[in-house]
């Protein structure tokens, strides 16, 4: 029966029915094997790179910010400056430390709208500053001046003519206009081809929202396009960036005539990109064949102004290594499939000798000769003649047949099993692999992508399980930059053996601590190199029985924020001193009389003033001239201040040749005392005074008021008080003084 519907064909060889099962599952397995590898290495390799993009977009947003934001800090400063004291803003040293200190600033204006002044301080192209004025002392016309390298004046390099108003000025009315805080782009032919100058206006109100002045602050971004190119060389990237119009800013990094037309051919595409505001950050764009991945990140800045960071990669630089590695995989598994092809062959060529011999011993039994021939090699197909004569076998010959399939089933086993134990192998290798790439290009990509330092350690502990020592895991090149630390077979050394700074060998309690409790350890740190000191962020986070560091560099942050309070303390400082006598001005002398006033009231103590006026002091200038005038005026100040000895007591110049001294706690008494002090200063400066009716020497009028603060008055009536009294001593005859209380 098995004869009618089965035949077997007499054309295929032994080798097609033994080999075809053995390679066609290897050849199978590998396909699949190295398709989904390469899928998945795209896969990685795509989130990888869009990880490490975002993560460069982040830095240049970061970067750009610092050269944004400090223009508006500065003008965030301008309320500490004395914008009702004309005299004050007249100095250029309001601006200069600012200018001095920023190399980015280009120049800083200011204008008055009551009276259309302007005080301005900028760089020229060839780096002198330059210092211009219009005020009444210049009669509203325009003076320029230039300073030298302490910010002093060292000569008028031109005068105009005509007044001038800066009122008239298409910035001053242009951000009347916008009343916000707006920032525009400066074109220029005469700057680098790399350079961007912008334009920062602001108008100024008072308490009561009184429109006071406008100020304009010029700067530029030569250090954020210099960053650009250094990230564009580092990671073989383009990095364009584009102002809330669409304009690109700067050229690509890489400066071949060829890179550039790539960049003009993908300008347009990127700006019809950035119009949409609907589409996906993450843009791939085909330019001559070849695939970019572009992603274009936004930054805010200020108000609704929106800039953009475009990042172009190619393709072809993203996947490279996944070509490779996928050549690589694909090398193997031939190697493997020939291989398995070679075993195959092999086992093909004992299976055929054993049914060859079996099959001439059989021949032979056919004829009743049952002494087996020994086994040699013949070129008859074995199968087909052994099937044929097996049929004509008595009970011998099936006993022969059972005894040949049962070798060949066995022979067949070993096929299989040695086909599955290389598969078996080729697949766990590949697993391996692809595991041990995975982590490899992760841990690579997070370590050599950051800008901070990273290390990582393991405990080392005693036999009574405390820690002793860590043992080095990791050490990126950041933190060997750091810390002059050797990364040569660095790992599985001692960390106490390594680290000689006492700085870093203070955070062994810390990593301690971090390892035994688990809690997250965040502090500042500082770092003494030879010639100075640096200051570090350090985060530590339990890792295992271990833990791993974050080293951040914050030095320039430091020293940016100690040199912005010490311009502040100097710019606080020239708004409360008067400028000729360098004792306090009017608006500090009411700040304190205010403050004073409140103290005392609450307390129910004493306040004394004494209002001091320079006798015939008109005529003294008529006499010796305005210059000898200041000189007598500085002489009283200082003879004044010499009279009191208290740290509360404040001595101010009032006005003119008016002084005032505020005494806090002080009764009537006390005041006398210190007016007899300063009768008796003045009598020892013995400053000629030709023109005085009442003495050859330069006097002085003093109005003492006494008062205890209550709710039923106020600080005015002091001052009034103190008024009245300077006026009756000045009617009395001038060079005395008299009480009020």
């Amino acid at each position: 029966m098995a004869d009618r519907f089965f035949h077997p064909p007499k054309t295929v060889p032994l080798s097609i029915y033994i080999l075809v099962p053995v390679v066609l599952p290897i050849l199978v397995a590998m396909t699949l094997t190295g398709w989904l590898s390469l899928r998945q290495n795209h896969q990685l390799v795509q989130q990888l790179s869009l990880q490490w993009m975002q993560e460069v977009a982040d830095s240049l947003e970061t970067r750009l910010t610092l050269n944004l934001d400090f223009p508006q800090e500065l003008l965030n400063s301008y309320p500490t400056l004395p914008l009702d004291d004309e005299s004050a803003l007249s100095n250029q040293n309001c601006f200069w430390p600012f200018l001095n200190s920023f190399p980015h600033l280009q120049g800083i204006y200011l204008g008055l709208h009551d009276s259309g002044d302007l005080l301005a301080i900028h760089r020229t192209e060839n780096g002198e500053t330059i210092c211009t004025q219009a005020n009444r002392e210049t009669e509203q016309r325009l003076l320029s001046y230039r300073l030298n390298d302490r910010g002093e004046i060292q000569e008028q390099i031109q005068a105009a003519s005509t007044p001038y108003d800066v009122r008239q000025e298409f910035w001053y009315k242009n951000s009347l206009i916008e009343e916000n805080p707006t920032i525009t782009i400066i074109p220029s032919s005469s700057h680098a081809k790399n350079s961007v100058h912008l334009q920062l206006k602001q108008p100024l109100y008072n308490t009561e929202q009184e429109l006071v002045a406008v100020s304009r602050i010029d700067f530029n971004l030569d250090l954020f396009l210099d960053y650009i190119q250094e990230k564009s060389r580092n990671f073989s990237a383009n990095i364009l960036v584009f102002d809330p119009q669409l304009n690109l800013l700067n050229h690509s990094a890489l400066t071949s005539e060829k890179q550039n037309a790539l960049d003009s051919d993908l300008v347009p595409e990127i700006q019809n990109h950035l119009q949409n505001p609907s589409s996906d950050r993450l843009q791939i764009i085909n330019h001559n064949k070849q695939n970019y991945w572009i992603l274009s990140s936004p930054y805010h800045w200020p108000g609704e102004q929106q800039w953009w960071i475009a990042i172009i990669v190619p393709e072809q630089q993203i996947f490279k290594t996944v070509q490779i590695n996928f050549r690589n995989h694909l090398l193997i598994n031939l190697s493997a499939l020939l291989i398995a092809i070679t075993w195959g062959g092999f086992c093909l060529y004992k299976v055929s000798y054993v049914l060859n011999q079996l099959s001439q011993n059989v021949e032979e039994a056919l004829y009743g000769n049952l002494h087996f021939k020994s086994w040699n090699k013949s070129i008859v197909d074995p199968l087909d003649r052994l099937i044929n004569r097996a049929q004509r076998l008595s009970d011998y010959g099936s006993q022969i047949m059972e005894s040949i399939q049962e070798e060949n089933k066995r022979l067949l086993d070993k096929v299989d099993s040695g086909t599955n134990l290389l598969i078996e192998a080729v697949e766990k290798a590949d697993q391996a692999n692809l595991k041990l790439q995975q982590s490899q290009s992760l841990l690579e990509s997070i370590i050599n992508s950051s800008m901070d330092g990273i290390m990582a350690f393991q405990s080392i502990r005693d036999q009574r399980g405390s820690i002793v020592d860590f043992e080095w895991i990791v050490c990126n090149q950041v933190s060997a930059y750091f810390f002059h630390i050797k990364t040569v077979n660095l790992v599985g050394k001692s960390w106490l053996q390594e680290i000689k700074s006492p700085n870093l060998r203070s955070l062994f309690d810390h990593y301690v601590s971090v390892v035994e409790t688990g809690r997250n350890v965040e502090l500042e740190f500082p770092y003494d190199y030879q010639t100075e000191r640096a200051w570090f962020h350090v985060i530590a986070v339990k890792l295992g029985d271990g833990l791993s560091v974050n080293f951040r560099d914050i030095t320039d942050r430091k020293k940016s924020v100690f040199e912005l309070r010490k311009m502040l303390d100097e710019v606080h400082k020239l708004a409360n001193t008067d400028g000729l006598t360098k004792v306090a001005n009017r608006r500090q002398f009411d700040e304190c009389l205010y403050q004073e006033w409140l103290r005392l009231k609450r307390d129910g103590l004493p306040l004394s003033i004494i209002l001091c006026d320079v006798d015939y002091f008109k005529l003294y200038n008529d006499t010796y001239g305005h210059q000898a005038g200041d000189d007598c005026l500085i002489q009283v100040a200082r003879a004044i201040q010499h009279s009191v000895r208290r740290a509360s007591d404040v001595v101010a110049r009032y006005g003119g040749e008016e002084f005032v001294v505020l005494l806090p706690n002080t009764s009537e008494d006390g005041a006398k005392v210190v007016a007899q002090l300063i009768q008796s200063k003045m009598e020892d400066l013995q400053i000629p005074h030709e023109s005085s009716k009442v003495s050859s020497t330069v006097t002085i009028s003093l109005g003492i008021a006494t008062l205890v603060p209550t709710a039923q008055l106020s600080k005015e009536s002091l001052i009034a008080l103190a008024d009245e009294a300077l006026y009756e001593a000045k009617e009395q005859g001038r060079n005395q003084f008299v009480v009020k209380s």
